[in-house]
C-alpha cells in the first residue's frame, strides 16, 4: 500500500484551542502580508496560492498563482510602496537533502510582483545554488528590499543565516552577506527593524547538536544597519518549554 501525507490549515486561538480546520485547503507553508488579511501559501502539490480570512475565519479570494513540475517551498510576500512582491523557492532534484553522499537539488528563489495581489508577473531570481535555501523572510526598509534566509549543506547539518539586498525593488540583487556563520543548525524566524539597525530572532541546536527539530533553543541578537552583529546573542526563556524551532515573531501592544 502507499501512504500520502496531506497537511491542512488549522486556525488556533491564543489559548491553543482549535477554532477551525480547513480540510480542503492543503498548506505546507504559509506567510501573511503584514497589516493585511492576505496570506500566501505553498504545498507539496507544487502549488503556490493565496487567500484571505475574514473576521469569522472564512476563506476568501482563493487564487492558485503558480503550478510547477517541481516543489516550491517557503513563499514570502512584502509590500513595497504601491507594489507587492512575493518569493518562492523552487527545488529541482533532491529536496531537503540529508545525505552528504548524495548530490543536492538545485534551489532557486524566484520573485514575482503585482499591483493588486491577484495578477502576478515574474521579475527576477534572487539566488540559485545546490544547497538547502530555507526559511526565507522579507523586509522592505528605507527603499531597500532584504531577503534573509538559511543556507545549509544538508538537513540538520550546520547552516548559516544570510541576507541579500536589492536597491531597485527586486529587479536586481547584490552579493549575499553572512550574518551568522555555520557553526550550528540555525533556523531564522524574523528580522525586525530597530532604531540602530535590526534585531534577529532565530532558533539553533547549538546546545543539542544534530537535534534541530526537537532540541533547539530560541535566541535573539542585535545587528547594525549593515547586518553586522553588535551584541551577544540572548537565549529566550521559554519557561522549560524547550526543544522548539522558531517560526515567526509578532509585535502586539509593544510586546513581542
Amino acid at each position: 500500500s502507499e501512504w500520502f501525507l496531506i497537511t491542512i490549515l488549522i486556525l488556533f486561538d491564543f489559548n491553543g484551542s482549535i477554532v477551525r480546520e480547513y480540510l480542503d485547503l492543503e498548506a505546507d507553508w504559509i506567510y501573511p502580508l503584514e497589516n493585511s488579511d492576505f496570506i500566501i501559501g505553498g504545498n507539496f502539490n507544487n502549488e503556490v496560492f493565496s487567500f484571505s480570512l475574514d473576521s469569522d475565519g472564512n476563506v476568501l479570494e482563493y487564487h492558485n498563482i503558480l503550478t510547477s513540475d517541481n516543489v516550491m517551498i517557503d513563499p514570502t510576500v512584502v509590500q513595497m510602496d504601491d507594489t507587492y512582491l512575493f518569493t518562492c523557492t523552487e527545488i529541482e532534484g533532491v529536496v531537503n537533502n540529508s545525505n552528504l553522499n548524495i548530490e543536492n537539488g538545485t534551489y532557486t528563489i524566484h520573485t514575482y510582483t503585482s499591483k493588486d495581489l491577484k495578477n502576478w508577473i515574474y521579475q527576477s531570481d534572487i539566488i540559485t545554488c545546490k544547497k538547502n535555501l530555507e526559511d526565507g523572510d522579507m523586509l522592505y526598509q528605507n527603499g531597500i528590499l532584504y531577503y534573509i534566509f538559511e543556507k545549509e549543506i544538508c538537513d540538520k547539518g550546520p547552516s548559516s543565516i544570510n541576507v541579500i539586498s536589492s536597491m531597485d525593488k527586486g529587479l536586481s540583487w547584490g552579493q549575499e552577506k553572512e550574518i551568522l556563520a555555520a557553526d550550528a543548525d540555525y533556523e531564522p524566524g524574523i528580522c525586525l527593524p530597530t532604531k540602530s539597525g535590526y534585531v534577529l530572532y532565530y532558533s539553533s541546536d547549538k546546545k543539542n547538536p544534530e537535534k534541530s527539530y526537537n532540541g533547539s533553543s530560541i535566541y535573539t541578537i542585535e545587528l547594525d544597519k549593515n547586518f553586522n552583529i553588535i551584541s551577544s546573542e540572548i537565549e529566550i526563556d521559554l519557561n522549560d518549554h524547550q526543544g522548539m524551532s522558531l517560526y515567526d515573531v509578532a509585535i502586539e501592544n509593544d510586546r513581542y
